[in-house]
């Protein structure tokens, strides 16, 4: 009897080790999706400045044709 108790905690123990590593590893996942999501907003805001930046310069009137045409390709 002694010996099922004790196979019976070891696979308990086991259960538990597992799960608590797979609870480590969504973490992480969890962490890793922040970062991702914090570095793409980072350069997502510089990026929409300067696209703004150049389509307020190419609406000007007194724009350079040849700089239209090579925009506009």
């Amino acid at each position: 009897m002694d010996k099922a108790v004790a196979k019976e905690i070891l696979t308990q123990d086991h259960i538990e080790g597992d799960l608590l590593d797979l609870l480590v590893c969504n973490e992480k996942m969890a962490e890793l999706g922040r970062v991702a999501a914090g570095v793409v907003h980072e350069l997502n805001t510089p990026l929409s400045v300067i696209v703004s930046a150049t389509q307020m310069i190419l609406r000007e009137d007194d724009l350079p044709e040849f700089v239209k045409t090579w925009w506009n390709g």
